[in-house]
């Protein structure tokens, strides 16, 4: 990963190499292996200097992550806008193509994973519909497309597919691309 920190206003250039788990409050742990602040001081040297990055560099804004020691924790729930939902991170698995955060329990139904959201258990609230161990699967309407979806305008994703109520007293979800809809400008409840 790289970024930027800023410390006593100066913007400092990072790069990074991190490990990723779930721990049991049910955040993500990113814990750096190996750092290099701008462009020139390893983390080997902070360690030397029994330097932690928590006393180097500390968000003001801590609901997004905090520092503790080497490791940023992640508040993966309250990172998201509506519709909200419950549950604790199980897994995580890195890629060439992303990050996938497991929430939960991983999809039951087979469906390709690459390409499908799916809430279990806890409690989820969308629109006027609360559902209760929750068990609700989102994917893109045509097959062959990658699911292409925004958590701002669900809704309207929701309006322009179809929602399959399961044998099993579930929910799935078929959703039209979130490119291929002009989203309402008024996010739903």
């Amino acid at each position: 990963m790289s970024g930027t920190m800023v410390k006593i206003g100066l913007p400092i250039p990072f790069t990074a190499t991190a490990t990723l788990a779930p721990i049991s409050n049910g955040d993500l742990r990113i814990h750096l292996v190996s750092m290099q602040a701008g462009g020139i001081i390893p983390k080997q040297l902070i360690d030397s200097l029994s330097l932690p990055l928590s006393t180097l560099a500390q968000p003001t804004d801590t609901s997004v992550f905090h520092i503790e020691g080497d490791d940023l924790i992640v508040p993966v729930l309250s990172m998201f806008p509506p519709p909200r939902f419950g549950g604790r991170v199980t897994a995580v698995h890195v890629s060439p193509v992303g990050v996938e955060i497991v929430l939960g329990h991983p999809p039951a139904r087979g469906a390709r994973t690459d390409s499908v959201i799916a809430f279990r258990g806890g409690m989820l609230v969308f629109a006027k519909l609360t559902m209760h161990d929750t068990d609700l699967t989102v994917m893109s309407d045509k097959a062959e497309q990658r699911l292409a979806f925004s958590l701002t305008h669900y809704y309207a994703q929701l309006e322009a597919g179809e929602i399959r109520s399961l044998p099993d007293f579930g929910l799935m979800a078929r959703v039209r691309n979130f490119q291929a809809i002009q989203p309402a400008a008024v996010p739903p409840p």
